[in-house]
């Protein structure tokens, strides 16, 4: 090795060490983290049983990714006062800068007890107890009121050692009555929580302020935004301090069957905030120390409403009547009733307790407030914004205007300038750099605190927390059954549709009355709708999914039956038919690609309804080519006409996930679509979904066109009502309802010819017998009615049992023959049960020596269930009428 090779490496030693030296002391970021990069990795045991397996730097301190394993039985960890109660951790996943977790990324925490944490930490050691610490000094910068130690601060708490103040054994600081902790008096030094006893030279790491000796990996705290979901189900998304749940956050709580939206403090609910019981039941108001303390208004599900002073459940206030519906047990009700009554007249205090059914109705919005929490976050970032959207030129023009009247010209330059604002205020800038994720999160059902959009506009900001708390909260992760979807639906509504009112309100009050008046209040609120539809719709329409997935595969499948149909076979005219001949491509073909998109490419209601309208002037732009092209003219249509052309692209767009989708859009109308052309076309969408599963390709006419069940059932329906007419004309009572047995007979006669022809392969066999006898020649096949009952009320309703009957293509025919040709499976006397009287005996052998038969002529044969679903309905029809 030459001289100044040498000399070359023990600079670069000595740089790596002045760079040591000089970034220790800076704060653990992932900034600072890139500046000094990890020098490997290894795995690491603690004398306290703790490991750690990940990235170091040079003197092998946790720097870079990593993940820590806590060990159970060391008993001298230190920990914050809010982790006294709180499950032990069980193991770390995150980054470290020179020993000390990263502040400013997401981590996670496992704890012994399946608790899970994913978001921002802080690590609890000497770095943060040390008063003269970056780390210590940024925390009481950022909690100015709060300490982690009580007493005084003049000297270092770490100074001290824990003792054993626990049941348990485990050597915990003690809290002290200002519900902070207070170091115990121990002259045993503490052992520090940066220190590792190196390989390297004592001499070398002591000159350079780094320290040697480690005992255990220290106490890593929740603090910032992050989401805690516990054993049980519940979870929590919102702001932590020092471990405790404090500042904003949403709370759904599976043991209670409750959401809170609002302030904790503690861990506890403090301030105000909303809950909200599974049956509707709200409360919204003040709470202290996790209970009702203050003023609140409690709303029942019967649109009952208390509102006064509360100390937990007990309440002094008023009683607002409601309306009394959709409750099961009205008697608890009349009774707290009489109790807020005697409230008031006494000035006494009444006890509410809750309970109410478990099944939310999906009906008006639960409550506006539950997002004030939420928004007071921003309050300074509004009071900015809107002082910034005062100085514009758009709000000083609106102003001179505001007292004269408004050209069209002006107006509509006002409105581009405030679309122009909008669309930049709520669009974010600049996404969150996911490069620094440690973990990939799309397997983890924690996802709503992860990613934070960065956008000047306050706006964004705001839409960019509730994405989060959206969905945080309805994590596909968390749906495991069409009964927890279906619940969840409305109560997703409810917090899109609230947070939209809300955000409306708060844009309202930036902008101005004025200025909303001039670009609309309906076009203001139709955009934030999309923007935040769009931006949750991923997580909203998985909820559809679930709720809907049978029905969606029964669309799927039955489509893919369909797909091979023909136009012919679906009743399109023979213009509307294009000739593959004479045409290089289907001229449908583009309204069926279009149409496929519609719950694919689009994320918002609008952008679904304006492709419905675009693929229905396509498809009247696509018949009027092809009729023109084959009769050189134009014909009036109606919607009958176009109806079967829209049945044949929707079956062959082969829609992924089609009702759910229909679903989506029917819980999304609104004024907007109603009033215009969107409306229509979805009226067309929601003919097929209806039509669809009516189709049965063996179930067509003579002519070998598909006709849906609900057509014979119309039908069915309208002869028996025109039957019924004609005989109270006529002054007669027909019995008509045993006319449905003769449909039972001939679908039964098809269900046993059928499994017959399975066994002998031919439907000519003569060598199979039936107990019904159905007859099958090159003609049309045809049933015999041998039934004595049959018979005699044939004789005399004949012609109405052949109206009926023609209404599902079955003719019935009479013939008279010799006695002796009559079938020898005919029924005789013989073949009567017991029980009958010598009188129906002797009319029955009168009725023996007639010679007429009676045949059913199936002219069109459809499956065995048709007619049993007819015989149903014909039952149905009479009984009605």
């Amino acid at each position: 090795m030459s001289f100044f090779s040498f000399q070359k490496k023990t600079d670069n030693k000595k740089k790596n060490e002045i760079a040591i030296t000089s970034d220790h002391n800076l704060l653990p970021t992932l900034e600072n983290l890139s500046k000094i990069q990890p020098t490997g990795c290894d795995s690491i045991e603690y004398p306290s049983g703790d490991m750690y397996d990940g990235e170091i730097n040079l003197y092998k301190q946790r720097h870079g990714a990593g993940v820590c394993k806590y060990s159970t039985e060391f008993t001298e960890r230190e920990v914050p006062s809010a982790s006294l109660k709180q499950p032990m951790i069980y193991s770390f996943t995150g980054k470290f800068f020179n020993g000390n977790p990263c502040i400013d990324t997401q981590a996670v925490i496992q704890y012994e007890n399946g608790d899970r944490y994913c978001g921002t930490v802080m690590g609890y050691d000497d770095d943060l107890l040390n008063d003269n610490s970056l780390l210590s000094e940024f925390y009481h910068r950022s909690y100015p009121h709060r300490t982690l130690f009580g007493g005084s601060n003049t000297s270092s708490p770490s100074s001290t050692s824990p003792t054993n103040n626990s049941s348990n054994n485990n050597n915990y600081l003690s809290p002290n009555n200002n519900n902070s902790l207070t170091p115990p008096n121990s002259s045993k030094k503490k052992k520090s929580g940066f220190a590792f006893k190196s390989t390297a030279s004592t001499d070398v790491s002591e000159s350079l302020g780094v320290k040697n000796v480690l005992e255990c990996i220290p106490f890593i705290m929740k603090h910032g935004e992050g989401e805690l979901h516990y054993s049980d189900g519940s979870k929590y998304t919102g702001s932590f301090v020092a471990d405790a749940r404090e500042g904003y956050g949403v709370m759904v709580d599976l043991k209670n069957s409750t959401e809170y939206y609002g302030n904790w403090k503690d861990n506890e609910k403090d301030g105000f905030g909303v809950l909200i019981f599974k049956d509707g039941t709200v409360y919204e108001g003040e709470f202290k120390d996790g209970k009702q303390g203050g003023k609140g208004t409690l709303k029942l599900p019967t649109g009952d409403k208390i509102e006064g002073f509360w100390i937990g459940n007990a309440v002094r206030g008023t009683f607002e009547k409601g309306t009394l519906q959709n409750v099961q047990n009205k008697c608890p009700i009349m009774l707290l009733r009489e109790e807020m009554k005697k409230t008031e007249k006494n000035d006494r205090m009444t006890t509410f307790q809750h309970g109410g059914t478990t099944v939310l109705t999906k009906e008006e919005l639960l409550t506006q407030k539950k997002w004030d929490g939420l928004f007071n976050l921003f309050l300074d970032g509004i009071k900015c914004e809107k002082l910034h959207f005062e100085n514009s030129s758009a709000y000083k023009f609106i102003e001179q205007k505001k007292d004269g009247s408004v050209s069209p010209i002006s107006k509509k330059s006002i409105q581009d300038s405030l679309q122009t604002y909008l669309e930049d205020a709520i669009t974010p800038k600049v996404q969150a750099n996911n490069n620094n994720n440690l973990l990939d999160t799309s397997t983890l059902p924690f996802i709503g605190a992860l990613t934070t959009e960065m956008n000047d506009n306050v706006l964004s900001r705001i839409i960019s927390k509730f994405v989060n708390i959206f969905t945080w909260k309805y994590h596909y992760s968390d749906i495991k059954t069409t009964g927890t979807a279906k619940y969840l639906i409305p109560h997703a509504l409810d917090d899109f549709h609230s947070f939209v009112l809300y955000l409306y309100e708060v844009t309202s009050n930036i902008i101005g009355k004025d200025a909303v008046g001039i670009f609309g209040p309906r076009r203001l609120i139709y955009i934030l709708k999309d923007n935040v539809l769009g931006k949750i719709y991923t997580t909203l329409f998985a909820i559809y999914k679930c709720c809907y997935q049978e029905q969606d595969n029964l669309y799927k499948f039955k489509m893919m039956a369909l797909s091979n149909i023909t136009m012919r076979e679906l009743g399109v005219k023979p213009s509307f038919i294009p000739e593959n001949k004479d045409l290089f491509r289907n001229p449908y073909e583009e309204c069926i690609q279009k149409l496929r998109k519609v719950s694919t490419q689009f994320v918002t209601a609008h952008e679904k309804y304006d492709l419905l309208v675009q693929v229905g002037i396509e498809l009247i732009s696509a018949i009027d080519f092809i009729e023109e092209r084959k009769t050189s003219k134009l014909t009036d249509r109606g919607a009958d006409d176009v109806l079967p052309v829209y049945l044949y692209v929707f079956i062959q767009a082969q829609i992924p996930h089609v009702y759910s989708t229909f679903k989506f859009l029917l819980d999304f109308i609104d004024e907007q679509v109603n009033n215009s052309e969107m409306g229509y076309r979805f009226s067309s969408f929601e003919n097929a979904i209806q039509y669809i599963p009516m189709i049965d390709a063996s179930i067509r006419d003579t002519n070998g066109i598909l006709v849906p069940t609900f057509v014979l059932e119309e039908r069915l329906g309208t002869c028996v009502t025109k039957i019924k007419k004609e005989a109270k004309e006529r002054g007669e009572s027909p019995r008509l309802l045993w006319i449905s047995s003769i449909f039972i007979v001939v679908g039964s006669s098809i269900t046993e010819l059928l499994q017959n022809n399975m066994q002998s392969n031919s439907l000519s066999n003569t060598d199979v017998t039936t107990t019904i006898p159905l007859t099958s020649t090159n003609a049309a096949p045809s049933v015999t009615l041998y039934d004595r009952h049959h018979l005699e009320l044939l004789r005399k309703y004949f012609e109405y049992a052949e109206r009926i009957l023609q209404c599902v293509s079955l003719k019935l025919e009479v013939t008279e023959v010799e006695m002796d040709t009559l079938p020898s499976n005919r029924p005789s006397l013989d073949d009567l049960d017991d029980d009958w009287t010598p009188l129906q005996r002797k009319k029955l052998n009168v009725e023996d020596n007639s010679n007429k038969v009676y045949r059913v002529i199936i002219e069109q044969t459809y499956p065995s269930h048709i007619y049993f679903k007819m015989a149903s309905k014909l039952e149905e029809f009479i009984e009605e009428l």
